[in-house]
């Protein structure tokens, strides 16, 4: 009886190394079958991530970033969004109604430059990529005039 309980330990060892041999080259398998797989689509967008800046990060908008760091919260800053639109609004407004009078746009375009110089990143570029093709050409106008 002590010799088959030997037998039953010796194959139970010999058993369970058999499973650890096979799980090892299980293992190795699957191990080559991924690197030998097709990437997925998240693997194929993260290729080039290093040197390429996403669009959150790169996204520069027409406003000076100092002009926000007092808000609180986002509700501030689009409330001082609006309020710099209506600015430029007034602006316009201005330069329609003296188009024709060289004295009142030498004045405007004086209040303009320095107001610009505080506001915008470029001064150049005043309107988002959102704004409307009537209006888009207006603010051309009024850039050309005030660049004279």
């Amino acid at each position: 009886m002590v010799y088959a309980m030997e037998e039953i330990v010796k194959e139970m060892v010999k058993t369970n190394e058999e499973v650890k041999t096979n799980a090892n080259a299980k293992k190795a398998r699957t191990t080559t079958k991924k690197t030998n797989a097709k990437p997925s689509v998240s693997d194929i967008l993260k290729i080039g991530n290093t040197i390429l800046t996403s669009e959150k990060n790169s996204k520069q908008g027409i406003y000076k970033r100092e002009l926000f760091l007092d808000c609180k919260d986002d509700k501030e800053k689009k409330s001082l969004r609006i309020k710099l639109r209506r600015k430029l609004k007034n602006f316009l407004g201005a330069f329609l109604q003296n188009e024709k009078n060289p004295e009142k746009i030498s004045e405007i375009k004086k209040e303009w430059q320095n107001y610009a110089k505080q506001v915008y990143n470029n001064v150049e570029i005043i309107m988002d990529g959102n704004t409307s093709n009537d209006n888009a050409e207006l603010c051309k106008r009024f850039l050309k005039a005030m660049s004279k």
